[in-house]
């Protein structure tokens, strides 16, 4: 604008709904007075406004003016809308300048008392920022809101209410005096980069992370945020109530370390750093922590057995969520040494907590551990509940490694959507999920294992596993690596679920090994029921259990196919054995044609009080049921209303050397020949002639006796 310019003035005026007020009128006035006063339709003054100045059809009023005016406003109906007094518009060529900005500050008076003006150099970059406060002169108000150069806060104090500042110790972050007190303005939310942390790559940042860690701390909690940005740390140490907060993929956390060490990012009271002992884990351990979206990595270091170079390590914690970490160890192979160490994700002792979402690679030992509180503390009267949950997480190995997600001493925890990716081939030993030593009410659900398995083992002092379920999961190998496998092999399991789970090239067992040691000493696997189940493909016998102290087994409604050896195997003296309801087709075909049980769709052998009931068995590669006595165990074994069609080597093969006692009884079949001298069975048995050599020789009916004898042939009437 032109010096001695008017200033242009203009309003939108609107009900509360938004309706303009059309043909609006605004009266001017001398500021404090009802004398009329100008203002014009142009900048350079030359004609005067009419007043009052009208609004149009949308309720705007514009005009030009200069100095102080009482505005009264008024529909065009004539309603009183407004009465402003004293309305500042001003042209005074020594209060106005263009953008308020400039290179130095303009000459101030009572006219622009309370503008702000911003001063720039030569290039437009910002130098300052000042008000007119007093009408005499511009005060710069960048003191108000720098970063204070001493430690702390000064005194609150009664005029300085509103001023800011900006901490560059403890907590740092954008402070405010109310008067009577500073308080936060950032909700406890700090940034690592104002404690001095680069995110360089290669400056080690550990101090100035655990620096803004302990300033939340000593708030009761807060939020610590790491921007995008590699960090170099060893461990840093989280108190309750503190979320570790990154910004995803790009905020890099790097362990370049090789030395012994429980994690990256571990709990402040954890015995691992404090060496503190504990009497009762949820009312003294740490609370309410949270650690999201990072990278990871971790320095593996071999040859060390037990410790947990993970990267991220809770102990005695509870209420935590780790979720969205991205981890891999930096490692090529394993060699052990004196035992595995190097883990991934670690929840030890801890309670009501979850990690989820989490992408892990390349991890030497377990991947994902919710594990072991400690013998003397594994019970709720020490503060030890469990409840916690894996869900949604990946864990892929490109080497031969380690077990996905480990569960020993875990109670009523929940493994959900997970997936564990393993390269082929592997070795049987490499789980998607491990139960053991002393776990309770552990339900694996809805999860994908891509050649590995997963299975019930424990631990050879401990109490075992109760309560155990696995269900709805999807197990595919190329190397007969998918099983779920139920062992007593190390501690007494009892009460198992394996219900709903898919598996392909592999298989579904459950055992009571006492190798190594005389029959009857190991620990007992009992009460196992194995429903609902597809398996296919396998080297081996598609389902099955086996050894002296497996008892109350049942194996019902599951569909067996296409197995390298039995469909359905059942061995070594296990005792009260069910098989129910099964389907089992084109089973045995890497075996002989009924050279042994192996080629059965069900084999039994030396089970005691077990029973084959109500199941089909179609165009296997032996018997559709082989039931033997090979074992010098007492023996008892009914077969009762199964169904075999199209069995290569016929229904039924029973085997005894030792005095068994096996009932077969109401056996339907079908076979070449005639059934008498060769199918021992029960009245009732049914049997269809595949090669009749008349009309009246296509059925046979078991009339009497329980040995081969007693057949009758039926004649249509």
């Amino acid at each position: 604008m032109a010096s001695g310019d008017a200033q242009f003035w203009t309003h939108l005026f609107a009900d509360a709904s938004g309706v303009p007020y059309a043909g609006v009128k605004v009266y001017r006035y001398a500021s404090g007075t009802s004398n009329l006063k100008d203002a014009w339709v142009d900048a350079g003054r030359s004609t005067v406004d009419e007043n009052p100045s009208l609004g149009d059809s949308f309720g705007r009023v514009s005009f030009y003016a200069d100095g102080d005016y009482r505005l009264h406003v008024v529909t065009n109906e004539g309603v009183s809308l407004y009465d402003w007094d004293p309305v500042r518009i001003t042209a005074d060529t020594a209060t106005m300048w263009e953008n308020n900005q400039g290179t130095a500050y303009p000459p101030a008076s009572m006219a622009n008392q309370g503008q702000l003006f911003a001063v720039l150099d030569g290039s437009s970059k910002f130098q300052d920022i000042g008000i007119n406060d007093t009408g005499t002169g511009f005060t710069s108000i960048l003191p108000l809101i720098r970063a204070s150069t001493y430690a702390g806060l000064p005194t609150s104090e009664t005029s300085h209410a509103g001023w800011l500042r900006r901490l560059t110790d403890n907590v740092r972050g954008i402070w405010m005096d109310s008067g009577t007190q500073w308080f936060s303005t950032t909700a406890e939310v700090v940034n690592v980069i104002e404690f001095g942390a680069k995110g360089d790559g290669v400056t080690d940042d550990t101090a100035a992370f655990q620096a803004a860690l302990d300033a939340v701390d000593a708030l009761g909690g807060g939020i610590v945020d790491v921007p995008p940005g590699t960090y170099i740390l060893t461990s840093v140490r989280l108190g309750d109530k503190t979320w570790l907060r990154g910004a995803g993929y790009a905020s890099f956390l790097k362990s370049t370390t090789t030395s012994v060490q429980a994690g990256i990012v571990i709990n402040k009271l954890s015995p691992q750093y404090t060496g503190a002992t504990f009497t009762n884990i949820l009312a003294d351990g740490n609370k309410y922590l949270h650690v999201s979206d990072f990278r990871m990595e971790a320095q593996p270091v071999d040859a060390v057995s037990g410790n947990f170079h993970c990267f991220v390590h809770f102990m005695y914690a509870n209420y935590c969520l780790i979720e969205r970490i991205w981890g891999t160890h930096n490692a090529t192979a394993n060699t052990g040494g004196s035992g595995y160490g190097d883990k991934g994700i670690q929840m030890r002792g801890c309670n009501f907590s979850t990690i989820q979402e989490c992408y892990l690679q390349n991890v030497p030992d377990n991947a994902y551990g919710l594990d072991w509180p400690g013998a003397a503390l594994n019970d709720a009267a020490h503060g030890f509940y469990g409840h916690n949950a894996l869900i949604r997480c990946v864990y892929r190995q490109t080497q031969s490694w380690s077990s996905g997600f480990c569960i020993p001493s875990s109670h009523y925890t929940l493994v959900k959507d997970c997936d564990a990716i393993y390269p082929p081939p592997v070795a049987a030993t490499h789980n998607f999920a491990e139960l053991g030593d002393e776990c309770n009410g552990v339900m694996i659900l809805g999860n994908r294992a891509i050649e590995c398995g997963m299975g019930v083992g424990g631990a050879p002092t401990g109490p075992g596993v109760t309560n155990a379920t696995f269900a709805e999961n999807l197990l595919v190998s190329t190397s007969s690596a998918a099983r779920i496998t139920i062992s007593s092999h190390f501690g007494p399991t009892n009460g198992v679920l394996v219900a709903n789970n898919r598996v392909t090239g592999g298989s579904i067992s459950a055992s009571a090994p006492f190798w190594g040691g005389p029959l009857g000493t190991g620990s007992p696997c009992t009460n196992v029921v194995m429903e609902g189940n597809m398996v296919s493909g396998g080297t081996y016998s598609g389902m099955g259990g086996e050894d002296v102290l497996l008892t109350n087994l049942v194996i019902r409604g599951n569909y067996v196919y296409g197995c390298g050896q039995a469909g359905i195997k059942i061995s070594g003296k296990a005792v009260q054995v069910v098989v129910s309801d099964n389907v089992l087709r084109g089973n045995g075909i890497t075996e002989t044609a009924g050279a042994n049980g192996n080629s059965a769709g069900i084999y039994m052998d030396g089970c005691d009080g077990a029973r084959a009931m109500r199941n089909v068995t179609n165009a296997n590669n032996g018997y559709g049921i082989w039931a033997a006595n090979t074992l010098p165990f007492p023996t008892g074994m009914d077969v009762i209303d199964n169904i075999s069609i199209a069995d290569v080597t016929g229904a039924l093969k029973t085997q005894d050397q030792f005095g068994a006692t096996i009932v077969v009884r109401r056996l339907s079949m079908e076979g070449a020949g005639s059934p008498a001298g060769v199918y021992s069975c029960m009245a009732g048995s049914v049997y269809w002639r595949t090669d009749p050599v008349s009309a009246s020789t296509i059925q046979y009916l078991k009339q009497s006796g329980i040995d081969a004898s007693g057949w009758v042939a039926v004649t249509a009437s």
